[in-house]
Formats: structure tokens, C-alpha cells, sequence
């Protein structure tokens, strides 16, 4: 007949083998999903029209291309309904001393290069400011795809702007991700001022005299 102490570690015993069950279950889901990622190589570069100098105000061109170097098709894994496309260029644009953002970009045909502005939540000491994304299809294994989009410089802009953006895959790590990243600039004219010689100097004061001294003649 079984004593009572040992009655009572039964239930204690039942719950610790409870508890490892549902922690070899998590690790299995966990691993399971580590393989079911698919490796994705992506390599991103981009384009800038026309080439500059710039300024503010202005409208220039940039033109992502996303190219996969497999091994695996890249989104595969993501639903056909979702509401974005599974492969994507980001980047942060913060905003300028004037509190605007610097660098806007968006699709004059957002069915063929889908895009969204995303709210970026800064950490202490940062700026606010979004997250700018164009979208991209399902890239088969070495498949490449091209989408421009414009770039509109703020008025309140008045230093060279740069961009750094990222191409990723949903669901998909990327194994190289030193090619998935390309920066944009866009610099301004040097705005010159003309150096004037002594010469010129006397002669602007002189012409300045003397019409300092037609205007007394004329009030005499």
C-alpha cells in the first residue's frame, strides 16, 4: 500500500512531466519554423534621375531593382491574399531641423509598385519620423524586378540628403545581407559668392560718392 508522502509527489510529478511537454512542444514549433525559412539572398541597388545637383522643391526619380540570388524563391511562404506583397525596400527618413520630412517618396502607379508610410516610433535621442516601403512581388530564383517611384526633396531641405534602404523577404532570412542595402543622395549646388577685387571696391565707393554728391547738388 502506498504511503502518503509518496501520493503526494504524484501530482507534483505529473505537473513537472506537464510542464516538459509543453516546452518540447515550443521548441519543436520554434525549430520547425527555423526550417520552414527560407534563404534568400537579395541583392538591391538603385538608380537616381536625373543625376544631380539638386534643390529644394524639386522632383527627381528612384528606381529600385531587387534581384534574387536564391537559393530559395523569395515570399514563398507568404499567403497570395496578404495585403502587401511579400518582398520589400524600406528605410527610415527622419525629419529635418525644421521638424518636415526631408525626402518623400511615393508611386505615381501604386498597383504596379505598391507603397506605405509607416509611423516610426524613434528610441531616446532619436527623431521622429516613417518608415518608407515600396513593395515588390514573389522573386522566383534569379529573378530581377525594377519599380520607380519619385523622390520630392522638401522646400525646407537645405543640406545634401541621403537614404539608406533595405530589400528583405518576408518569412526568409537572407544569408548575405551585405548586398541588400544601397544608399540614395541627393546634393545641392554649392551656392557661390563672387569675391570682389580692391579695384572694384573703390570704384563701388566712389560710384557711391558721387551719388551721395549729385543728390546734395540736386536739393541745393
Amino acid at each position: 500500500m502506498p504511503t502518503k508522502p509518496a501520493r503526494r509527489r504524484e501530482p507534483a510529478r505529473q505537473a513537472r512531466m506537464a510542464w516538459l511537454r509543453v516546452g518540447l512542444g515550443v521548441l519543436f514549433l520554434v525549430a520547425a519554423a527555423a526550417a520552414r525559412a527560407g534563404q534568400v539572398d537579395l541583392a538591391l541597388t538603385t538608380a537616381v534621375s536625373p543625376a544631380g545637383p539638386y534643390f529644394p522643391g524639386q522632383t527627381a526619380q528612384i528606381t529600385f531593382t531587387v534581384t534574387n540570388l536564391g537559393p530559395d524563391i523569395a515570399g514563398a511562404d507568404v499567403p497570395g491574399n496578404s495585403v502587401f506583397p511579400p518582398v520589400s525596400v524600406s528605410s527610415i527618413i527622419r525629419v529635418n531641423d525644421a521638424y518636415r520630412i526631408p525626402l518623400l517618396v511615393y508611386s505615381q502607379d501604386p498597383v504596379a509598385c505598391p507603397f506605405e508610410f509607416i509611423n516610426y516610433d524613434p528610441i531616446p535621442g532619436d527623431r521622429e519620423g516613417f518608415i518608407e516601403v515600396v513593395y515588390f512581388p514573389r522573386l522566383q530564383v534569379g529573378e530581377s524586378r525594377s519599380c520607380t517611384v519619385d523622390a520630392y526633396i522638401d522646400l525646407s531641405q537645405t543640406t545634401t540628403t541621403e537614404a539608406t534602404w533595405r530589400a528583405s523577404s518576408r518569412l526568409d532570412t537572407d544569408p548575405n545581407p551585405a548586398n541588400n542595402r544601397s544608399t540614395t543622395v541627393f546634393g545641392f549646388a554649392a551656392v557661390s559668392i563672387p569675391s570682389t577685387s580692391r579695384l572694384g571696391l573703390w570704384m563701388l565707393a566712389l560710384g557711391a560718392l558721387l551719388i551721395a554728391w549729385s543728390n546734395q547738388r540736386g536739393r541745393a
